[in-house]
């Protein structure tokens, strides 16, 4: 059975669903993050590889590394202590993967992409990210940094207690260890920004790696404006990592010195956006809205007592007026022509966060007009919206993030129980046309096999293994496009940007996570 026919013969409830996106999201952030090399890399000590084993199998009582047997004198141990502690693991342990992971601090911007075939599926199911070849941007965007953390921290808090590959399981200790790995990096990762990406003014900027080694580092600062989507998406990922260490239902995470690093952190950038609030309200409705929807988020988590709500009032008004009659967005506080489908789904997050944040009816009641505008272009033949002066439909994996998450968040706010079910049944079948139909995300054939469920926690461990030893890069692809009048969907070009794959692992994460 190929990966259609399996996918297909899925029950698409919301249940299931939510399940894809859960082992599709677990895809992106493991390949991103610690199989594919695509960034700068760091090196494990065998030190924090032996506490995260042990920590892993504590409810057992077992110690699977002795103190006695890692050995810290040759040279070949402290080039490669992965590959080291491998070769020191028992027979019957969970981690003989680890000699495989490459676990990275800084991650690229973009490259192209190479298809690669799984000889069961006869059909296209993976993807390979060279790196080494003059095609590949060695760019270092904070933004993508940023998203990566905050893929990570979610990811890791899932898998504290819970299994991705089992359904309703608890954790592995093969999937504990990879939620520690995950977190040390989004740590190592937020680190590495602070120190190496901001400029004289503490600004986050892009800088290229102009090393001939893409796993050393040789910086060069990129000359552009300040990008203010850079500051945004790292507030939220420090936030993200200060909730995590400071609380104490994540002990293997928690460490309260780190927790008030990155809340010190966060708070710069705060302060910095608070006083650029202007340029920030003179944004066009594309960026507005998302950085919006981000600032609100971060201060949710580092703001208990509401000390910003007035920095979110005047986001949000701003927001709140740009929708000028019966749910229609403008593209900025200029200029009086309609904003771009993605604006609008922006929208109905930022404004459904604005509500969450000062109890404010109006930007509820806003979001559901957007949402009602909406539904008029909501198309049940072919699963997706379509804007009418639109012959062809197209869709970037990241546009495609922002329907479901705008989406998701509505139906778990709105007290409309039409909403609710109307909502449910789109993101099922938007989800099934726009990921499953299209093809552009790409899941490891071990890990589709699983979607029915393994049950065996003996078949856990060679599930992780074989995807590390597949040796496919399972990434969301960046979009693609449906012709008028035709049912061929056409995948854009073979570049890979690790934004819009970001973008939409976090949607994903977000739909299995609630």
């Amino acid at each position: 059975m190929d990966v259609k026919d399996l996918l297909e013969s899925l029950d698409y409830s919301k249940e299931n669903i939510n399940r894809q996106a859960l082992v599709y999201s677990f895809s992106n952030i493991l390949t991103l993050s610690i199989l594919s090399g695509f960034g700068i890399k760091y090196d494990l000590s065998e030190e924090t590889i032996e506490d995260f084993i042990n920590k892993s199998q504590k409810k057992n009582g077992k110690k699977i590394i002795k103190d006695t047997e890692v050995d810290t004198s040759s040279s070949m141990n402290q080039e490669d202590p992965l590959k080291v502690i491998n070769e020191q693991l028992t027979s019957d342990d969970d981690f003989i993967f680890i000699k495989d992971l490459i676990p990275v601090k800084a991650i690229y911007s973009r490259t192209k992409l190479n298809n690669s075939f799984h000889d069961d599926i006869k059909k296209n199911t993976g993807i390979d990210l060279k790196i080494n070849n003059k095609k590949s941007k060695m760019k270092l965007k904070p933004k993508n940094q940023g998203l990566l953390i905050l893929n990570e921290v979610n990811l890791a808090k899932y898998l504290y207690n819970k299994s991705v590959i089992r359904k309703n399981k608890e954790a592995s200790t093969s999937e504990k260890f990879i939620g520690m790995l995950l977190f040390n990096s989004a740590i190592e990762q937020g680190l590495f920004c602070q120190n190496n990406l901001r400029n004289s003014k503490g600004f986050f900027i892009a800088k290229d790696n102009v090393s001939q080694d893409p796993s050393k580092i040789n910086l060069k600062e990129i000359k552009n404006k300040i990008d203010w989507e850079d500051q945004v998406c790292m507030l939220w990922a420090y936030a993200k990592l200060y909730e995590t260490l400071e609380n104490n239902n994540f002990k293997r995470y928690s460490n309260l010195g780190n927790a008030k690093l990155f809340k010190d952190y966060a708070f710069n950038i705060l302060n910095l956006l608070k006083t650029h609030e202007e340029e920030i309200i003179d944004l066009d409705t594309s960026s507005f809205s998302s950085l919006t929807s981000s600032i609100i988020e971060a201060l949710n988590i580092i703001d208990k007592e509401k000390k910003n709500l007035k920095f979110v009032l005047s986001l949000c008004d701003e927001l709140y007026i740009r929708e000028k009659q019966k749910g229609f967005m403008v593209s900025s506080r200029y200029i009086n022509q309609p904003a771009s489908l993605a604006s609008h789904f922006k929208s109905i997050e930022a404004l459904t966060n604005g509500f969450l944040y000062t109890n404010l009816d109006l930007f509820l009641n806003t979001s559901e007009k957007i949402y009602s505008n909406l539904n008029r272009i909501w198309d049940d033949n072919i699963g997706l919206f379509k804007l009418d002066r639109n012959h062809t439909v197209k869709y970037s994996s990241k546009s495609i993030s922002y329907v479901l998450k705008s989406l998701n968040k509505l139906s778990r706010t709105t007290n409309s129980l039409k909403v609710k079910e109307n909502i449910s049944n789109q993101l099922n079948s938007f989800f099934d046309s726009s990921i499953n139909e299209t093809g552009i995300q790409a899941s490891p054939p071990s890990l589709n096999k699983s979607l029915n469920m393994l049950r065996s926690p003996e078949t856990i461990t060679s599930v992780i293994e074989n995807m590390i030893e597949d040796k496919g890069v399972y990434v969301i692809e960046k979009g693609f496009e449906l012709p008028e009048n035709s049912n061929k969907i056409i995948k854009y070009s073979n570049e890979f940007s690790c934004e819009h794959a970001l973008y939409a692992s976090d949607a994903m994460l977000s739909l299995a996570m609630e």
